[in-house]
């Protein structure tokens, strides 16, 4: 924790190991300090101004506190405010301000405050100098429910916030202490803004379930016992960091995968990056971890899928490097469970791969090309016998072995995505499947799936991250679903679709996309998840730019309605838009069928929710088929700062897990957090 006080306050802040934000001189508040005379006035003490049950999501919402209080709150030098709040999910609101409305003036005003979701108070003049002008304490507020603060002032105690019961800012009054009244010309007060002429008034938005003004500083036990809250059953079963980079001697990582098995194996797998936070091209592997114990303990860091061209070990961004990057992993049938990745070769990303498949075919069948790096006009192709040929059919010395690794008579001399190859494969992107049939304590060999599901039009086709499913129910009942996405030559955004096999994974193919003959024309489809309803139909959710959009396939997601649906309240980056989560809940939710989501829901990268959807049907389609709808009935904000890609997972006994990037910012992907929460602990109304 850090609290930066400007040059005018001018004091050096440590924190406290109690989590108390405190300053090197620190002078607690103590009874021995107090007069007899003030002491009694704080047991008696009673609030002067107190108003209850706001709502407020406008600024004419906002509370104008009268004439006759005004003229008290002007001449305050000590002072204390305690509010119940529930803050909307981002954003920097007043709680209360005090200031002077008129024309040139508009720094001079006293408020606290809440910004993203983290407290604050100021005491500005816009003459004479700010008394304290600060930034939020970098102590959270609980997301999604009641909080209860206090602000307290004397120039006896200084300066203290309170929250939730605990004392989180401690600063003594300095030689400059003031307060409300030594800030000339305060003409109003407010509860949900800062009138400012011409300038942000700071609108709340959300619910003040309480707020009282007392003349007084009232003491650290009152304040203690005024704000105390009761949380024990809305923490976090765990947290902690599963993937770190100490552990893993790596720069950064990102893209978060997480399943359970039906033996309740968790397995959790993430871009292991070498090269900083970039994606390919770049170094990067594919690492995982097991649990087998719910969560409790997990195996060792262990990479699975690996180039060696380049070190691993930290480094700058390497676009030399071959790379695998974006998990998603299934678990088909008879217990085997299936990862995919993207590969590149060396050079090679999403900005840059080439329209194509990657393969030859001839005589009717498709065969992997490989080109000579130093005549590369020279084709060849890799046969049935990983032999190496010519495109007329003569066998070379060349074969491939175990992970693309390229021999000449036997002797291992490179690998066929490494830049620099005697022999490499062509510049586009490849799909690359293996598979665990032992809870994921090992894995297959990598196989390339491009030769079917991939398309000569096609730039890059990639997984979306995450997880995949297999349908329950219905006519397509067993089946396994794989979210992708594409460009093209044909199109001018992504689009996406699914991979299916009926077979537990010896063929593969690729579905059509909702963007294909869409109503209105394709628009941004990017990484997708699935979900099913009670009848077998599939529903996608994909990233868009601004809010999530949802399709609907009643073939098994072959095709998808012409009618793709963007849900307003599923928000999201209204630049990039972001990976989401979603997965079927086991059981029912309110009587009600349900789906856990999971997103940066805000309109950058910020502010991690997990929401609870309610399943219900709607009416019918043409065939009979029923509609279902979502109502999202239940939000919980579990990081307000900055968050990315998510994963989520049922557990055995119900919970939910999710594994997720707690940074978005680059140079400070260090870790990717997992953290457990009971359904109840997510039922919170937005």
């Amino acid at each position: 924790m850090k609290l930066i006080l400007s040059t005018a306050l001018a004091l050096s802040i440590s924190v406290a190991n109690a989590g108390i934000i405190t300053t090197n001189d620190h002078r607690s508040l103590n009874e021995n300090e107090l007069s007899r005379s003030i002491q009694s006035e704080l047991k008696n003490s009673a609030p002067f101004y107190q108003v209850s049950n706001l709502s407020l999501s406008t600024p004419s919402d906002a509370v104008t506190l009268p004439g006759a209080i005004v003229d008290q709150v002007k001449v305050l030098e000590s002072m204390t405010l305690i509010a119940k709040i529930n803050p909307e999910i981002s954003g920097y609101h007043s709680v209360f301000g005090a200031s002077d409305s008129r024309p040139g003036y508009p720094n001079s005003y006293f408020h606290v405050y809440v910004s993203d979701l983290k407290l604050g108070f100021e005491i500005r003049r816009h003459r004479g100098g700010d008394i304290y002008k600060s930034n939020k304490v970098d102590i959270n507020l609980l997301s999604g429910t009641d909080n209860i603060l206090a602000f307290s002032a004397s120039e006896v105690t200084g300066y203290r916030l309170f929250l939730n019961g605990e004392k989180i800012l401690d600063i003594p009054a300095p030689p400059n202490y003031g307060l409300i009244n030594n800030i000339n010309g305060i003409d109003n007060a407010h509860v949900g803004k800062t009138i400012r002429h011409n300038a942000n008034e700071y609108n709340y938005a959300g619910r003040i379930d309480q707020l009282e003004l007392y003349n007084v500083a009232l003491d650290d036990e009152t304040l203690k016992e005024k704000t105390f809250l009761d949380v024990s059953d809305r923490a976090a079963i765990q947290s902690f960091k599963l993937y770190d980079k100490e552990e893993w001697n790596t720069a950064a990582f990102r893209i978060p995968a997480l399943i359970r098995t039906k033996n309740n194996t968790i397995i959790s797998a993430a871009d292991i990056r070498y090269g900083d936070s970039n994606d390919s091209p770049n170094n990067i592997d594919v690492g995982v971890r097991r649990s087998a114990d719910n969560g409790v303990t997990w195996t060792d860091p262990e990479v699975i899928l690996q180039f060696n061209d380049y070190p691993s070990i930290p480094s700058s961004q390497i676009t030399d490097s071959a790379s695998y990057i974006d998990s998603v992993i299934v678990e088909g049938h008879n217990n085997r469970v299936f990862l995919f990745a993207d590969a590149f070769k060396g050079g090679i990303g999403q900005a840059n791969s080439t329209s194509g498949t990657g393969y030859s075919e001839i005589d009717g069948e498709k065969y992997l090309t490989l080109t000579s790096t130093s005549q590369p006009t020279q084709k060849f192709y890799l046969g049935n016998d990983n032999t190496v040929y010519t495109m007329d059919g003569v066998a070379t010395d060349y074969t491939v072995g175990d992970g693309f690794a390229l021999f000449d008579a036997g002797v291992e001399v490179s690998n066929i995505f490494y830049k620099r190859s005697p022999l490499v494969v062509d510049s586009t992107s490849f799909i690359v499947m293996i598979y665990s049939d032992d809870e994921g304590a090992t894995w297959s060999q990598p196989t390339i799936v491009n030769d079917q599901i991939k398309t000569s039009d096609m730039k890059f086709l990639g997984v979306s991250p995450g997880g995949a499913i297999i349908i329950q129910n219905g006519a397509h009942q067993g089946r396994i679903l794989v979210p992708m996405y594409y460009t093209s030559t044909n199109n001018t955004t992504e689009y996406a679709s699914a991979m299916y096999s009926d077979d537990n994974g010896v063929t593969w193919q690729l579905g059509e996309s909702p963007n294909d003959g869409r109503i209105g024309g394709a628009e941004k489809l990017h990484e997708a998840q699935f979900v099913e309803m009670p009848n077998g139909q599939i529903k996608m959710f994909a990233r868009s730019i601004g809010r999530a959009a949802i399709a609907t396939s009643l073939d098994g997601g072959v095709t998808w309605l012409d009618d793709v649906e963007y849900d307003s309240t599923l928000v999201m980056s209204n630049t990039t838009g972001c990976q989401l989560s979603i997965i079927n809940y086991s059981g029912y939710v309110d009587g009600q069928p349900a789906v856990i989501f999971s997103n940066p829901a805000a309109t950058k990268r910020a502010n991690g929710t997990i929401r609870v959807g309610l399943i219900s049907e709607d009416g019918y389609y043409d065939n009979g088929e029923p509609r279902y709808h979502f109502t999202w009935k239940y939000a919980r904000i579990i990081v307000p700062d900055e968050f990315a890609y998510s994963n989520l997972t049922e557990l055995e006994n119900g919970n939910i897990a999710i594994l997720y990037e707690d940074s978005n910012t680059r140079y400070k992907l260090f870790h990717l957090v997992y953290s457990e929460f009971t359904l109840d602990s997510l039922k919170f109304l937005p």
